[in-house]
């Protein structure tokens, strides 16, 4: 999933929160809208964390998703939950 705009820390992470089962990993890099700095973003097994990003000549901000039945990312997490709303986001098939 491309992000094409900052996200609001607090809504990523209620919309993470209510990622269903299916999900087993997330990774990605995100940026908020709180903070100029991009964040490496890890979930696994409802558990996640974010560590700081420290490449500059990547600047592709994305989720990557990795789990059972998954037929479209954006489907799968409650995405109201953020600030940027789906129209916000590039829709990947996967």
């Amino acid at each position: 999933i491309s992000l094409s705009d900052p996200l609001e820390r607090e809504h990523f992470i209620e919309a993470i929160q209510s990622t269903p089962r299916s999900v087993f990993r997330i990774k990605g890099v995100v940026e908020f809208t709180d903070d100029d700095k991009p964040w490496l973003f890890q979930y696994v097994g409802g558990r996640f964390e974010f560590s700081e990003f420290n490449n500059p000549k990547m600047p592709d901000r994305f989720l990557i998703l990795i789990g059972q039945n998954i037929r479209k990312g954006t489907e799968l997490i409650d995405w109201s939950r953020f600030f940027c709303t789906p129209q916000h986001l590039v829709k990947l098939s996967v």
